[in-house]
């Protein structure tokens, strides 16, 4: 993404740093005797990475097809 000036580049970033903060905590959860139903983490994250892909990994598509303009030519 850095390689092709993906405009969203740090929001993308962003937005798996945020994922993985999450999943550090419930496995602090889990590791402090918390227990968690494996259908909701299953849902979880299958949500999540259904909902990125289908959005944001979508625009680095469409920017590299030219239907995302980078922000230095809005």
């Amino acid at each position: 993404m850095k390689k092709i000036s993906f405009p969203e580049y740090s929001k993308h970033v962003e937005l798996h740093k945020e994922l993985v903060n999450e999943v550090r905590e419930i496995l602090l959860f889990l590791k402090n005797g918390g227990s968690i139903n494996d259908a909701e983490l299953l849902i979880f994250l299958q949500k999540w990475l259904v909902e990125h892909i289908n959005t944001e990994d979508k625009k680095i598509g469409q920017y590299l097809l030219g239907d995302l303009q980078p922000i230095s030519d809005l």
